[in-house]
């Protein structure tokens, strides 16, 4: 009898630490297994590198001299965003003089959290995962191979036409 009340404040203890656990893990903001697998490899004790100065919002470092500004709203700690990170450092060195990539991390930042919300309901966006790319009057949300490709379709379109506009020109 004691063993089976023993096992069963066992099972009661561990039910609670994995619904414990699962609630911080969304609390990320987002739902379902990527919320949780996101809230997983995010940590809480990650420095911030908005507050670091690591990254940039776009208004002083020359993002009027650009001929194309691509915003990339990302989230630190998610996959999807890490894979495509390569392509825009590519693009940065090969286009450095021609295109500016806006980088908003938006899970430590509610500043820009703000504005991803903005820009994507400008974009007529309803729903809100990253990784999400603006380039032009077009929006790419999440990242694979084809889309990538896809993305640098766009970019050069929009170098060679100079007729793609700043995703900060719809917020005015």
């Amino acid at each position: 009898m004691n063993q089976k009340i023993t096992g069963a404040i066992l099972a009661l203890v561990l039910v609670g630490s994995v619904a414990y656990l699962g609630l911080s893990f969304l609390s990320n903001g987002e739902t379902g297994i990527s919320g949780l697998v996101t809230g997983i490899f995010a940590s809480e004790t990650e420095e911030d590198p908005v507050q670091n100065g690591e990254e940039d919002n776009g208004e002083q470092n020359g993002e009027e001299d650009a001929d194309v500004v691509v915003y990339w709203f990302w989230g630190d700690g998610c996959p999807f965003c890490h894979d495509q990170e390569p392509m825009l450092d590519q693009w940065e060195e090969e286009y450095s003089e021609e295109v500016q990539i806006e980088r908003f991390e938006i899970y430590y930042d509610e500043d820009n959290q703000e504005l991803f919300e903005e820009v994507a309901s400008e974009y007529g966006m309803e729903r809100l995962p990253v990784p999400a790319t603006f380039i032009g009057e077009e929006h790419w949300l999440g990242y694979n191979e084809e889309m990538g490709q896809e993305m640098e379709n766009k970019l050069e379109e929009c170098l060679d036409t100079d007729a793609c506009i700043n995703p900060a020109e719809k917020l005015d």
